[in-house]
């Protein structure tokens, strides 16, 4: 009995499924390919192909190159190989850092389609709060895009999450640098390296920093026999490292207004008006006094004086760049996208997370008519399924930029560091997506990924307490705007020490303007969304 009961049940659960068959239409992302039963009939009758789709994708990078094209051909020529994505295409929109965000304003402007959007030279709370993105909580939820969900860590998720959703895929990059000041080997000859290594692991100033680096011209003019070698000052770099050696920022105002919490501690202010910057200044006026920097320096091009130009007869000989790795990798990092043997110092000793994610992310915007398709396409090129596409779409084509040398190295043909740029084509593949998927050129070090994880894995890191923050200006972007327009003005001048004995009434002058700019009332306001931040976790 128990038998019959069961076939019976079988017989019309199999009816009804025909029944539903017949009164479902086909999904517009069903694959191509697949059949159904006829409910009419015995026969089977072929499914209608998927509709075309063509996501429009905007990112900073290098412009329309020689090869755009033909290398987008290709990687819709690619994906299309690939179940699922047979009926969808992508078109790269690749813009200058100069035009990105400028033009990203206009194509939102005239309603241009954009699919997916990198948020690499964009405001990304001001996007957001604007409701460009479409938040991926749902999304992710679902069994479809699990293989993107497992394959970035959870603190990566946090970090491009506002609320309670991310709103973008998160390029995956080393998580973490540390700083190294970069001597030339044969000025260091003539160096106490020991006792500058001692000074770097305790406590030191921007004067100190500036000291060694006068120590290291001074090397160079003796070595060389020209007095045309100069510094860079700690001034420029004390953001990312010098007097104060962890510095978070909050909601990306970097390099503009300047506003902070330090590591540590949860007090918001302007790093602008702090002692550290304004000792900092006053380091910079002297060492231009002294004549240990370049005349005129707001008038040259820096690219011209530093890296494979700091053997010139007049050059900049020693700056500050970041890494990841012991003094040896990062020494022998640094001398192989030179022309020369370099020492790279280590002037701190920890990995320090900050809120904010450098190398952002790519999200589907809230305008698109295909967003399903276009996180299917954000998970392919992010997982080990679309490794092709994505190296394709970093390096272009093979044979043309490009000779493979194995599964994962190869050799890029008009440039040897690990990204292009003025050439036939290329792309930041930290922006395009998962770097611990792209292929190494001549460029990268085989132990760079292994480094990079085990910093992005690591417990013990310094984590900022900001982690996860987001700033929402719309009550201060007038004060804001005035602020920018201030540091636009006197920035540059002061951190390159450029009034040289001259400096401190100058910069007595950049804070009243600052003051009077509204620095306080944005500095109440984000200390306040800070305060509300913590006290929600």
């Amino acid at each position: 009995m128990a038998k019959k009961i069961l076939a019976l049940a079988l017989a019309v659960l199999m009816l009804l499924g025909m029944a539903a068959c017949s009164q479902n239409t086909t999904p517009e992302t069903e694959p191509q390919g697949t059949s159904q039963a006829d409910p009419a009939g015995d026969t089977t009758a072929a499914q209608e192909p998927a509709e075309d789709v063509t996501l429009e994708w905007y990112y900073r990078g290098n412009g329309i190159q020689r090869d755009t094209e033909a290398v987008n051909d290709h990687v819709n020529e690619l994906l299309h190989q690939i179940e699922g994505f047979e009926h969808i295409s992508v078109h790269l929109n690749p813009y200058l850092a100069s035009d990105y965000a400028t033009s990203v304003t206009l194509a939102q402007s005239t309603g241009e389609q954009i699919d997916i959007l990198s948020t690499v030279g964009l405001n990304f709370v001001t996007e957001v709060n604007n409701g460009t993105f479409l938040p991926l909580k749902d999304m992710l939820a679902e069994d479809q895009f699990a293989s993107l969900k497992n394959e970035l860590p959870e603190w990566l998720w946090e970090a491009v999450t506002i609320g309670d959703s991310p709103y973008v895929v998160p390029s995956y990059q080393r998580g973490s640098s540390m700083y190294y000041l970069v001597i030339p080997a044969k000025y260091a000859e003539k160096l106490d390296l020991d006792a500058i290594r001692e000074m770097f692991k305790g406590e030191y100033t921007a004067a100190d920093v500036d000291n060694v680096m006068k120590q290291i011209v001074d090397a160079a003019r003796e070595v060389e026999g020209v007095n045309t070698k100069y510094l860079w000052p700690a001034a420029t770099w004390l953001q990312f490292a010098s007097g104060i050696q962890y510095m978070e920022f909050v909601s990306g105002y970097m390099n503009t207004d300047g506003f902070v919490i330090k590591a540590g501690d949860t007090k918001v202010e302007n790093l602008w008006l702090s002692d550290e910057f304004k000792n900092a200044a006053e380091s910079a006026a002297t060492a231009n006094a002294e004549g240990y920097t370049i005349p005129d320096i707001l008038l040259r091009n820096i690219d011209d004086l530093i890296g494979k130009n700091a053997m010139n007869d007049e050059a900049i000989v020693t700056w500050i760049t970041n890494g990841a790795g012991s003094e040896e990798h990062v020494s022998e990092m640094c001398t192989s996208s030179m022309e020369f043997d370099v020492i790279a110092l280590p002037i701190h000793q920890d990995y320090y997370f900050g809120s904010n994610w450098a190398a952002g992310g790519n999200g589907v915007t809230a305008s698109s008519k295909h967003p399903v398709e276009a996180l299917k396409f954000l998970q392919l090129i992010n997982t080990e399924a679309g490794e092709e596409i994505y190296n394709t779409i970093v390096y272009g084509l093979e044979g043309v930029e490009y000779e493979k040398i194995d599964d994962t190295h190869i050799k890029t043909l008009e440039y040897d560091g690990s990204q292009g740029s003025d050439n036939s084509y290329s792309a930041h593949k930290w922006i395009m997506g998962n770097t611990f998927h792209a292929w190494l050129n001549q460029g990268c070090s085989d132990e760079d990924n292994e480094i990079a994880m085990q910093i992005n894995e690591a417990t013990d890191n310094v984590v900022s307490p900001a982690m996860g923050f987001r700033f929402d200006n719309s009550a201060v972007t007038t004060e804001l705007d005035q602020i920018n327009a201030v540091v636009t003005e006197y920035f540059d001048t002061l951190r390159f020490g450029a009034k040289g004995a001259d400096w401190e009434s100058y910069y007595n002058e950049f804070v009243e303007k600052m003051n009077a700019a509204g620095v306080e009332k944005v500095q109440n306001e984000i200390q306040a969304q800070f305060d509300a931040f913590l006290a929600s976790k």
